[in-house]
């Protein structure tokens, strides 16, 4: 929460950030990884991160960047951004399709292969 935080009073006090519409989840977890490197780099400090919770967190992470859109911006983009979001789409159907596949092929559950890849 405290990255986020950070994000946000960086996008709102460097103009370059919120021109080019940083996301502050990505400007805030910049700044806390350089941090951590620093702190690494110069003290020997080591982070363990259990990974457990890592999918979820991504999920919000992501979530919260969307949380960034609005329509105007939407509009702004056009035609580029219909094209885009449809190749999009077909790419992300495509991958689950082909997860889903190898998973029938190697003889492993249909819902591991679901799974495991469209997270």
């Amino acid at each position: 929460m405290a990255v986020l935080l950070v994000g946000r009073w960086l996008v709102s006090k460097v103009s370059f950030l919120s021109h080019f519409n940083i996301p502050e989840p990505v400007s805030g977890g910049l700044v806390a990884a350089l941090a951590v490197t620093a702190l690494h780099q110069y003290n020997g400090f080591s982070l363990a991160i259990d990974d457990s919770l890592q999918n979820s967190f991504m999920l919000m992470f992501f979530a919260s960047i969307g949380l960034n859109a609005d329509f105007s911006r939407l509009r702004a983009g056009g035609a580029p951004l219909v094209t885009l979001t449809i190749v999009v789409f077909v790419f992300i159907v495509l991958q689950n399709l082909i997860s889903v596949g190898m998973a029938v092929a190697l003889d492993r559950p249909v819902c591991q292969g679901a799974t495991k890849h469209a997270l």
